[in-house]
């Protein structure tokens, strides 16, 4: 035996089930569809209670009834866009700019026995905007126009002025257009330009200088172009344009400082592989010098470089000839040379100071090897001539050196005595003058 049949959603029993809790085994149990289904003729309509107390049988007996096609609102659409069966719902969309009227969705259910749409579908409706805003100085071109709809535009112009008055810049985008965050209300896509007097400030920057641009005055928009003087590197952008405010936007370059100056000329020297006019930071110029030619002795080569300030290391001495040192005595003197420089040749006489005695040869020559041959002489201390006397005279007549501790002897003419000591000395009395 079976319990009860089940309850299905589609179908019911027929009455004569109504009320009945047990069934025999092999008994029928039919339905019929409820309101809003129909027999499907495939399938029976009844239910068998089977040998194991459970109903044999399908319960897809009855299907949803259909309801006519909605239709789809003018710049709308439907979904999904098929199978309007009793008990389903479809939904309404508006295309892009417009906004739904009514409800979004709509069910198919029965009223009075039939099939049937619950409502009316909703409407699309263009989004409106309010009307543009106004500006001062300035108009759009629909100012007669009271209603504005998604996707128009409106364009904005600034008055005219008289005479010598500046002219007024259109500050911001001169077109908005009417468009929606929300999709639902409208708004204008920017804010509305501006009418004003723009001046920006004459374009100049130290170390450089305008590439094109170039006018007596500068409004809204103008835009100018830089370069940098040689060895100037631009820091920066190279053009700019004057904003709404009247400042260049982006601010002006600056030219900075790149290279060193040349480097220096050295006479009787050469720049090796010197490649280019540039000379950035950490830059090595070497100098050589010329044949026969050198910096000090033994160096014929000589760097500079340069520095994070722009400048150059100490430049080198000059490139010259090889000398001999400067033939310089104490308490002497040069009193002949037979050239300028102390270059190999070159013949000196010596001498030296009144008091002093010459020790050594007066001429000597510069030799190949940069040495003074023979050797340099010095001056020793030595007296003046000794004085002379009258009717006498001494034993060195004729001496024009007296060195230290030379003697000298008096004697008198004939006929005459000499009073004193007859010798004298070259001595010194306070260790260092000689008399």
């Amino acid at each position: 035996a079976c319990n009860a049949p089940p309850r299905l959603q589609s179908a019911e029993l027929k009455e004569q089930h109504h009320g009945l809790s047990s069934f025999p085994t092999r008994a029928r149990a039919e339905y019929v569809c409820r309101p809003g289904y129909m027999r499907d003729p495939s399938v029976r309509n009844w239910l068998v209670c089977g040998k194991d107390g459970e109903w044999v049988g399908s319960t897809e007996m009855c299907t949803p009834k259909q309801c006519s096609y909605p239709g789809e609102p003018a710049n709308g659409r439907l979904f999904p866009a098929e199978r309007f069966y009793f008990g389903s719902a479809v939904n309404f969309t508006c295309n892009t700019g417009y906004r739904l009227v009514g409800n979004s969705q709509i069910h198919c259910v029965i009223q009075q026995g039939v099939v049937t749409w619950d409502r009316d579908i909703p409407i699309c409706e263009p989004i409106p905007c309010f009307p543009p805003p106004t500006i001062a100085n300035g108009e759009h071109n629909g100012v007669n126009k009271e209603l504005f709809e998604y996707g128009e535009s409106v364009t904005y112009s600034c008055h005219s002025v008289r005479g010598r008055e500046r002219p007024f810049s259109l500050v911001g985008d001169a077109s908005i257009f009417c468009t929606t965050t929300d999709n639902i209300n409208g708004v204008w896509s920017k804010p509305a330009p501006e009418c004003k007097v723009v001046i920006c400030e004459h374009p100049s920057i130290r170390n450089g200088r305008l590439l094109s641009g170039y006018q007596a005055s500068y409004t809204y928009r103008d835009t100018v172009l830089f370069s940098c003087n040689f060895r100037y590197a631009l820091n920066g952008s190279s053009s700019s344009t004057c904003d709404g405010t009247g400042s260049w936007d982006p601010p002006l370059p600056l030219c900075q400082l790149s290279s060193c100056d040349d480097p220096p000329d050295v006479s009787n020297a050469v720049k090796a592989k010197l490649a280019g006019n540039l000379f950035p930071v950490d830059t090595v110029i070497t100098y050589e010098c010329l044949e026969g030619h050198e910096f000090s002795p033994g160096e014929t080569t000589w760097n500079i470089k340069c520095l994070p300030d722009f400048t150059w290391t100490e430049a080198p001495h000059l490139c010259e000839k090889p000398r001999c040192p400067t033939p310089n005595i104490d308490h002497g003197m040069e009193v002949f040379k037979s050239r300028d420089d102390y270059t190999a040749g070159t013949r000196v006489r010596l001498a030296c100071d009144p008091g002093f005695i010459l020790r050594g040869r007066e001429l000597t020559e510069c030799q190949a090897d940069m040495s003074w041959d023979p050797p340099l002489p010095y001056c020793d201390r030595g007296c003046d001539p000794p004085p002379q006397i009258a009717h006498g005279k001494h034993s060195h007549s004729g001496w024009k050196q007296f060195p230290y501790g030379t003697e000298v002897t008096y004697s008198c003419v004939e006929g005459l005595s000499l009073i004193g000591d007859p010798s004298i000395y070259c001595t010194s009395h306070d260790g260092e003058n000689l008399t």
